[in-house]
């Protein structure tokens, strides 16, 4: 059976070097919901404080820590994907 792999090792690595994080110690004793604390932290870009930007700073450990995994798909004549979203664009029906 023929696999498909999807990862995103390259563009980790170019934010982690971004941040200057690329020789951080990486943080993979748990497995956040890492779209939920990404979320969070971005509503306070304008003003962060120390604490949100040690948030930050602790999402891209686990980033460090997650560098070789991606998503494998197996060969299927009937393959679909499929998308899911909670996100309603702040009720703009336009979006």
């Amino acid at each position: 059976m023929e696999m498909t792999f999807i990862f995103q090792e390259a563009y980790a690595k170019k934010v982690l070097e971004r941040f200057k994080m690329q020789n951080c110690n990486p943080l993979t004793c748990i497995r956040p919901d890492i779209l939920y604390g990404v979320g969070l932290v971005s509503h306070y870009m304008e003003a962060p404080s120390l604490t949100h930007l040690e948030i930050a700073e602790r999402i891209l450990r686990y980033i460090k820590g997650t560098l070789d995994y991606g998503l494998a798909y197996s060969s299927s004549t009937n393959f679909k994907v499929y998308g899911y979203s909670n996100s309603d664009w702040a009720s703009d029906i336009n979006g």
